[in-house]
């Protein structure tokens, strides 16, 4: 195939992503329906997900090895990007954390709808994206929304993962960020999108993107979901307490060390916790809480569900030790639910102190602790709360800032 150019009529913009779920998956999705609602021609592409074409959502196909490769395979050769990877991570010492390779074995550039774009907007494309390809081949405007640090790091997605990180695993970084330095000299200047400020200063000042037009928007959702219900209803849905204060945690992984897991436990402990609260808790894994009532969950993947829990509960805490802004942030807070974060990445971007919650001094157990004792105090007015949130983070509001930057790459209205 050769290399993608710009088509004639229709303008058509092509959202990436690796996911349909997760927090990127989720957003980039989001952000899908809400361009088309606004009536830009918006295509969907993912790696994994299910297609959907009154939503012209499709997925790539699933490559399968050849007779040849497999062979090779049986004698230790391989050809697949992905089992090379997992050997390269093995040398590296890094197999408890998360990185990503810069080739894949998806064919991604080939795909009809990327053939036929006019503007293609990245979302987070661990696992399916080969810089080698994209700068090689594509030839219209790339705008490229990033959901943590990894586009312009290495073979990491977030400082604390480097951090974490073996000696030889650092040096991996580096040299990957010299190639993707080296692959970028072309005449296809991406866009970059930040939803947090912190994200945008982070990219400005990297090796790879600083010389790049940056803007922010943030994550939108429907707000017709994520609004305040009835709290006792609520409640009643989920079987919890009506008569006691109930705090929640969500995480796709609830024993996530980024995510914070240890301070919470510490911050957890308060005395006033342990004779008022229950705890909630969303996501995979269990949190070993002792002399506190808790509720598990587990994986909530329908957002009329999420909307409702936000609702039942009385607080949300976002513990992270590093983040780009939590699609969770937000959602609760259209739903009239005070949070209180860390001031890690771009947590505390979207919460009015007293207003919306809290923000801790530092990111640290005892920190978080503090803000959540002076929260459980504060009378949070949910109505305000929401309304407030909603005027920002509207998927309405969201979309349009969306397309003003791509009638701005096109010359067109769209």
């Amino acid at each position: 195939m050769g290399a993608i150019e710009a088509s004639m009529g229709d303008p058509k913009i092509v959202q990436v992503s690796t996911n349909q779920s997760g927090g990127a998956g989720i957003a980039a999705l989001r952000l899908h329906r809400g361009l088309r609602m606004e009536g830009v021609h918006s295509r969907f592409l993912s790696g994994l997900g299910q297609p959907d074409s009154r939503w012209e959502v499709d997925v790539l196909s699933k490559r399968y090895p050849r007779f040849w490769e497999r062979a090779l395979g049986k004698v230790g050769v391989h050809r697949s990007q992905q089992i090379l990877w997992e050997k390269e991570t093995c040398r590296l010492g890094c197999q408890d954390i998360f990185t990503t390779s810069i080739e894949s074995d998806a064919k991604l550039i080939d795909h009809a709808w990327m053939q036929d774009a006019d503007i293609i907007n990245l979302h987070w494309v661990s696992g399916i994206l080969s810089w080698k390809e994209l700068f090689k081949r594509c030839r219209v405007p790339i705008v490229w929304t990033l959901h943590d640090m990894n586009a312009f790091m290495g073979i990491f997605h977030y400082e604390f993962d480097r951090q974490r990180g073996s000696h030889a695993s650092q040096v991996k970084d580096a040299d990957v960020i010299r190639e993707k330095i080296q692959l970028m000299q072309s005449d296809i200047k991406p866009v970059i999108v930040t939803p947090s400020r912190w994200l945008k200063d982070q990219s400005v000042a990297s090796e790879l993107f600083w010389g790049l037009r940056h803007e922010v928007i943030a994550n939108g959702l429907d707000t017709a979901i994520f609004k305040p219900y009835p709290q006792r209803f609520a409640r009643t849905v989920f079987g919890l307490n009506p008569d006691k204060k109930l705090l929640l945690v969500v995480a796709e992984r609830l024993a996530d060390q980024r995510k914070g897991f240890g301070l919470l436990l510490q911050a957890l402990r308060l005395p006033e916790l342990q004779r008022n609260w229950e705890i909630v808790a969303v996501g995979d894994g269990e949190l070993p809480l002792e002399n506190l009532q808790y509720h598990r969950v587990g994986a909530i993947n329908d957002e009329r569900l999420m909307g409702l829990l936000y609702s039942a509960v009385d607080l949300v805490v976002i513990a992270s030790r590093e983040d780009n802004l939590p699609n969770v942030i937000l959602e609760s807070l259209c739903c009239g639910t005070p949070v209180v974060g860390t001031p890690a990445g771009g947590i505390p971007e979207p919460i009015v102190p007293a207003r919306d919650g809290l923000v801790a001094k530092a990111v640290t157990g005892e920190a978080l602790s503090a803000a959540i004792r002076q929260a459980i105090e504060m009378p949070f007015v949910r109505e305000k709360i929401a309304a407030e949130a909603a005027a920002r983070y509207d998927l309405s509001v969201v979309s349009r800032r969306y397309r003003q930057l791509y009638e701005e790459l096109l010359k067109v209205t769209l």
